[in-house]
Formats: structure tokens, C-alpha cells, sequence
């Protein structure tokens, strides 16, 4: 489902909502609501985002990569 589903059944049930990139500091830091209302964000991503062995794969969502699938990992996230 889309998170702007989520979005609507937030907002039927009173809340105000914002749906951002969540790989996004700026996305982050920079909301702003205009009611009093209770509020929930709902930050899109992707899984392993960043890592080519990882990205959008479900099974890593729990899976524990070898000290080589580290490596390259941090290699790809500049974290060498």
C-alpha cells in the first residue's frame, strides 16, 4: 500500500499527516504542521537503500551479511 493510503486512514480518524522522503534529512528536519490536531509522519524508504546486495530485498530485512557483504557495504556507503 502507499503510504499516502496511510496517510488517509490517519487523517480519517482526526489526525493531521505529512508524508516525506525519508532518506531525506532535509525532509526530516524541515515540517511543519498548522493545527493543534494530533500528528503523524509517515516517512517513505526503501530497504537496504544504498546498498546494491540489500535494496528492496525483503530477506535482509532480517538477514545478517558475512564480514564480505560488510565490506562491500561499507564501500558503497563511502564508510571505508
Amino acid at each position: 500500500m502507499s503510504a499516502e493510503h496511510f496517510a488517509n486512514i490517519w487523517h480519517a480518524f482526526g489526525w493531521e499527516t505529512k508524508v516525506i522522503n525519508g532518506h531525506s534529512f532535509l525532509d526530516l528536519l524541515d515540517w511543519n504542521f498548522s493545527s493543534i490536531r494530533p500528528k503523524v509522519i509517515i516517512a517513505q524508504t526503501k530497504k537496504g537503500k544504498g546498498i546494491s546486495f540489500m535494496e528492496e530485498k525483503v530477506e535482509w530485512h532480517h538477514g545478517v551479511p558475512t564480514e564480505n557483504q560488510i565490506q562491500i557495504a561499507r564501500e558503497e556507503l563511502s564508510w571505508t
